[in-house]
């Protein structure tokens, strides 16, 4: 189909089939306003953020790839020199890793919700909020903050990687491996811990496993987000309605797109080529289970409870 002369229009269609399909069937169903556009664009920005590109998502990938690199280990069974050390050498190099994901997810999200509400707004004080009194109230927490900064600045943030194995029958082994921190080897090597954490790392007072750490550090960032998520449920709850409306509207179509068509396009044609915004319908489910995970996490009870 050609094209007469004349300026493209934006609207709101639907697409039956994925983007790679021969012949997926494109719906052209009416014009949408610049308003409803910026509406729609401003909700999708919002839950795409929150559930789809916020760095929480990289924070639990890289604790999964540490689990999983201890497990690759001790189901093998392998004792070579070279392949535990391998191993050794990605562990450090993973934990290094989650590290720098606990800054990002600290520093990107409120760098967002500044850009978004503004550098005063309640969403980014409810964050920062929430994230003080996970450093008040998880050592792992404020502990892995300070730590990213030894790793960063001095050295690998163990200090101890240790594999062996046990006979548990004559002839059979078992393997373990421990991830240890040294308390007395931080102390001595750095002297940006702070009051607070230079204080639990005396009172510790030498060895202490990794795994309680990550898992606490992770428990204490899941309830930050779930803090964040309810400081944003008004929000997100009318970004889900927004893009709910769209994907409904269009539901008997497709999946629901912006597109901008030529001036003598049909109501409804396929085998086309439109500029085309998709407005994935999924980020509100996803946001809505997000929301009532919140909920669980921190006690609160459903929407519609009380």
């Amino acid at each position: 189909m050609t094209a007469e002369q004349g300026a493209a229009t934006l609207h709101l269609g639907a697409m039956r089939g994925a983007v790679g399909d021969d012949e997926p069937q494109i719906s052209v169903l009416r014009e949408a306003s610049p308003e409803e556009i910026d509406q729609t664009k401003s909700a999708i920005s919002l839950l795409s953020f929150m559930v789809e590109v916020n760095p929480i998502g990289d924070l639990r990938a890289a604790a999964d790839r540490i689990v999983n690199l201890v497990r690759e280990l001790v189901k093998s069974n392998r004792t070579d020199s070279a392949f535990v050390n391998l191993i050794s050498r990605r562990v450090h190099m993973g934990v290094d890793d989650w590290l720098r994901s606990l800054r990002s997810l600290d520093d990107h999200t409120a760098h967002w919700l500044s850009g978004r509400f503004g550098k005063d707004s309640d969403e980014l004080k409810s964050f920062r909020n929430a994230a003080s009194e996970a450093f008040d109230d998880y050592f792992a927490y404020r502990f892995c903050c300070k730590l990213r900064n030894y790793s960063q600045h001095v050295g690998q943030a163990l200090q101890n990687f240790t594999y062996g194995g046990m006979e548990v029958e004559p002839g059979e082994f078992e393997h373990y491996l421990k991830l240890e921190f040294d308390s007395r080897s931080l102390l001595s090597q750095y002297d940006g811990w702070g009051s607070i954490v230079k204080a639990d790392l005396e009172s510790v007072g030498g060895i202490f496993d990794f795994f309680p750490v990550l898992n606490s550090t992770m428990l204490a960032t899941e309830r930050m987000l779930a803090r964040t998520f309810i400081a944003l449920e008004v929000h997100l709850r009318e970004a889900i309605r927004v893009v709910k409306a769209k994907a409904e509207e269009v539901a008997e179509f497709g999946e629901p797109f912006f597109m901008e068509v030529p001036p003598d396009l049909g109501e409804q044609t396929s085998r086309f080529t439109v500029k085309m915004s998709a407005i994935k319908s999924s980020l509100a489910v996803t946001a809505e289970d997000s929301l009532r995970q919140s909920r669980f996490v921190l006690g609160l009870p459903p929407i519609g409870v009380r």
